[in-house]
């Protein structure tokens, strides 16, 4: 997995380097090619592992009447009225971070000169797209309100609280997404491995033709390291594919990471000890391939409802506030942790052409890279609304885990508006 790893961390570098057009690819084909055949096997046991951990173990398991998929939903709603999205031109200042970090990383030997090369131009175009398009940016997401208006909250409730006498149908959605449609998927790939990061650029994934959504948002989080308590709240970026949820295959993989600035935005509630300037916090990356059968007609056949299921992969990597690598006084407690697993997801879809609004959950466990005694779990809750082809806004709750006992631990909720890149060239 350590290829499948490195692929996701970059992602955000290389995403709006890809052309952009208003049509979704079926399958997750030319990124599951990345894998080697010995990686395509261990991603398909874990997934099946997961599976009977979560859904069929009586002890270990999740019941659908015990996901909240209404708490999501009402956040989502509530922030939307109070209206508590930044200005998005200070992202300037993280992406310049960004910058420093990215040349710091390629500036040692763990980067060949042809990766180190092709990360940079892959940085520059991303960073020169949000320049030069933030002031659209604004604009768009200043308009939105009118459009949510249309959208009825006790509408997306009601359907979240009906979702869990839907076990039945939502188990058979997932038995025909892992036993049927992923084994298709898997036979007509070329297990192919990653010999370079410049390959990874050149991969036709990345020229398929997604709806990519550059987003900015905020982050409320708690945050436990051994012993220190963080609490936060911190400037999120997420650049992700927005599908349509219009077919009954899709997929969607998104990165996004949360940085807070000094003093003002960060309370350490036990040490009080706070490095100035601007620090990486927690970054979270994921694919998955999504079942989205149609159930019932909405409003007279107005919209459609669909059961939402999921399988991918979810990585999370944890970077504590106090930790600075270069120094000597930190050296033993620096705390980078990265973790990665199979994910399932559970929700539902209400479709009405032109708004749509989507609510699930979704559930990841695997392991810690470089600490074989250590698992990763996590897990989220979302809600969101996709306004035509132009605004995604969602907000997400969710934990994750990367020690024994919850000893590193970051509990989150965050809220994104996201503008879909193809709204812009209109």
């Amino acid at each position: 997995m350590k290829h499948v790893y490195h692929l996701l961390t970059l992602l955000v570098l290389f995403a709006t380097s890809i052309q952009l057009h208003a049509q979704t690819p079926t399958h997750l084909g030319p990124l599951l090619d990345l894998f080697t055949e010995s990686e395509e096997n261990n991603f398909v046991n874990e997934l099946h592992q997961l599976g009977d951990s979560l859904i069929y173990d009586p002890y270990d398991g999740f019941r659908l009447s015990e996901i909240d998929l209404n708490a999501p939903i009402d956040s989502l709603f509530y922030y939307l009225t109070i209206g508590t999205i930044g200005q998005t031109d200070s992202l300037t200042d993280v992406w310049q971070f960004n910058q420093d970090m990215l040349n710091n990383y390629i500036g040692t030997n763990e980067v060949s000169p042809v990766d180190s090369a092709a990360l940079t131009n892959a940085f520059s175009h991303t960073n020169n797209v949000w320049y030069n398009e933030y002031d659209s940016l604004n604009v768009i997401i200043g308009s939105y309100q009118d459009s949510l208006d249309r959208v009825g909250q006790r509408t997306f409730d009601s359907w979240a609280t009906a979702f869990p006498l839907l076990t039945g149908d939502w188990l058979l959605s997932y038995r025909n997404l892992l036993n049927t449609q992923l084994p298709r998927l898997l036979a007509g790939n070329t297990n192919q491995g990653i010999d370079s990061l410049a390959e990874v650029l050149d991969t036709t994934l990345f020229f398929s033709g997604y709806d990519f959504e550059m987003a900015f948002g905020q982050e409320w989080s708690q945050v436990y390291f051994w012993g220190e308590r963080y609490s936060a709240r911190s400037s999120l970026i997420r650049i992700a594919t927005v599908p349509r949820f219009n077919q009954n295959i899709e997929t969607r993989w998104a990165l996004e990471g949360s940085f807070f600035k000094n003093n003002e935005d960060l309370y350490d509630e036990s040490t009080a000890s706070l490095e100035e300037g601007l620090n990486p916090f927690i970054c979270s990356a994921n694919f998955a391939m999504m079942y989205l059968p149609r159930l019932a007609t909405l409003n007279g056949g107005v919209g459609d409802f669909r059961l939402y299921s999921s399988i991918g992969m979810d990585l999370g990597t944890y970077a504590p506030a106090h930790a600075i690598a270069s120094d000597p006084r930190f050296a033993g407690r620096v705390g980078n942790t990265t973790g990665y697993g199979p994910q399932i997801g559970v929700g539902f879809v209400l479709d009405y052409s032109s708004i749509v609004l989507y609510s699930y959950a979704t559930y990841a466990r695997g392991n810690v890279v470089d600490a074989e005694n250590y698992k990763y779990h996590a897990a989220t809750v979302n809600a969101g609304i996709r306004l035509g082809d132009t605004l995604n806004v969602r907000y997400t709750m969710g934990e994750s885990v990367w020690a024994v006992n919850e000893q590193k631990r970051a509990m989150f909720s965050r809220l994104t508006v996201g503008v879909i890149l193809d709204s812009l060239r209109q």
